[in-house]
């Protein structure tokens, strides 16, 4: 980019000198002549022969932690290079890696720069851009240098050591039947066939006698210690509030993923389901590997799904293997939630609710009343503040004889 004092030099003083005739602008024009031809060759050359390349050192990343990169430019020519401006084109927010560098011939230099992570997402880098320009500022011919690739910042997890998944212990009376027609150790008596109901749950003697097809009628088996642990995170556009890290979408991304990371660390199989920016439906696992997938999913689902909870919950809830305990996270009230739940009662899964307040920021109808209606239906429940401590809204110790979750703020001044 020409500096604006170009039109000044190459126009008004020349036309001076023919104007005039005056022996000094002669000379001063030429001098400019020289200068600008210089300072062309200067930017045009000065970015020739070079190699520059930026790499991630950090082989993962969660958010609130630093990223450092490892910048190496390479001058491969027989030239010196001074006032390099080298730019990383990184678009991690906060980034801002920008140096001017001088090298000898045949010479590299070498720089680790460190950003602190401020926000979970799927960030480009290593590309480089790097110019030459002349002392005068005149000319710029940048080129971009390095490798396009993506950095992915993990959402940030919290301890949740005195968080318990409840156990054995069935859903209120009107909200599950304690009945299922899927296969348990427990068949507690027979009833007529129905279309729909497997083959090899047939009572073959019954049916003889009767001359009726009857099956078996199966119990609920309780949820144990060692059950499915399903994650459904509610990211429908129209219920979250709040921006940045003070959302309910940033909460419930932490809550998310602190849960997961409890249960994935005691070998238990954790499943995922959040319909958001696009389908996220994870499989339940154990493992490092489903820790890993988990988390990718996490970093990248955002609030955009148009489908409300008990949508989201009732298309993808044959994922959920039966006496699985599912975990609903969610910034929304009665509505949507009384149907997830009862779509997850019949399914024969036991949830647990975690509802995700925004307080001032516009929070979703009445919190607390909701938790008194969770309670009364034997539903376990949380309510997670905006600007509270993650892991005191989730402490099991806090909860009351009826079984509902005890305000964080009603027991420690904040």
């Amino acid at each position: 980019m020409k500096s604006k004092l170009l039109p000044f030099l190459f126009l008004v003083i020349p036309l001076l000198a023919l104007a005039t005739g005056s022996p000094l602008l002669y000379r001063v024009s030429y001098a400019l002549a020289v200068l600008v031809l210089l300072g062309f060759l200067w930017s045009y050359f000065g970015v020739k022969g070079l190699k520059a390349k930026a790499s991630c050192i950090t082989p993962y990343v969660q958010a609130g932690q630093w990223l450092e990169e490892k910048i190496v430019v390479e001058n491969r020519s027989w030239l010196p290079r001074f006032m390099l401006e080298v730019h990383d084109q990184c678009d991690l927010p906060g980034h801002n890696n920008r140096q001017v560098v001088h090298m000898w011939p045949n010479k590299s230099v070498t720089w680790f720069h460190r950003t602190l992570c401020q926000r979970r997402g799927r960030f480009s880098l290593g590309l480089l851009h790097v110019d030459a320009p002349d002392p005068f500022g005149l000319f710029h011919f940048p080129l971009s240098m390095g490798e396009q690739g993506f950095v992915l910042v993990y959402p940030a997890t919290v301890e949740l050591a005195d968080f318990l998944l409840p156990s054995g212990k069935v859903m209120g009376e009107g909200y599950s039947q304690g009945r299922t027609d899927r296969s348990s150790p427990n068949a507690s008596g027979v009833r007529e066939y129905v279309f729909g109901d497997s083959f090899g749950h047939i009572h073959w003697r019954t049916t003889a006698r009767t001359g009726q097809l009857m099956v078996k009628d199966f119990d609920r088996e309780p949820a144990g210690p060692s059950a499915e642990v399903w994650i459904v995170l509610d990211m429908q556009a129209d219920v979250h509030r709040g921006e940045g890290a003070e959302s309910t979408t940033e909460y419930g991304v932490t809550v998310a993923a602190s849960i997961a990371r409890k249960y994935i660390e005691t070998n238990r199989a954790v499943g995922l389901i959040s319909l958001g920016d696009k389908r996220y439906v994870l499989p339940a696992g154990k493992g490092s590997q489903q820790w890993g997938r988990l988390q990718e999913a996490l970093a990248l689902v955002q609030p955009r799904g148009r489908d409300p909870l008990n949508e989201a919950v009732g298309s993808s809830v044959d994922q959920i293997g039966t006496n699985a305990m599912a975990v609903v996270i969610t910034p929304t009230s009665r509505g949507c939630l009384t149907s997830a739940l009862s779509i997850l009662g019949e399914h024969g899964v036991r949830p647990v609710a975690i509802l995700l307040d925004a307080g001032g920021s516009g929070g979703q109808g009445d919190v607390f009343g909701t938790l008194d209606w969770l309670a009364s239906i034997s539903v376990d429940s949380y309510m997670v503040k905006i600007g509270q401590p993650i892991e005191k809204c989730l402490d099991s110790r806090l909860r009351g004889a009826t079984g509902k979750h005890r305000s964080f703020a009603s027991t420690y001044p904040v």
